[in-house]
């Protein structure tokens, strides 16, 4: 499996419609040859080991994105 670096870890309110907050974390990771990525994740649910299972299943789907292009 690749290895990834961690940009950074911010913990960022995310408000209910019932107006309660909930703390999710949003995990920005960059890997070789990638533009850097971000994951959220329940504050509340948070371990290394859902980091790892959120980066992995993002970067499958990040591969299954074609890049855009622009014509300038």
């Amino acid at each position: 499996m690749p290895e990834v670096t961690i940009i950074s870890e911010e913990q960022i309110p995310q408000y209910l419609p019932t107006g309660e907050a909930v703390i999710m974390i949003a995990v920005t990771y960059t890997a070789e040859n990638r533009p850097p990525r971000t994951v959220w994740i329940d504050k509340a649910k948070y371990s290394t080991e859902l980091v790892r299972q959120a980066i992995k299943a993002d970067m499958a789907r990040a591969v299954t994105e074609a890049p855009k292009r622009l014509e300038i």
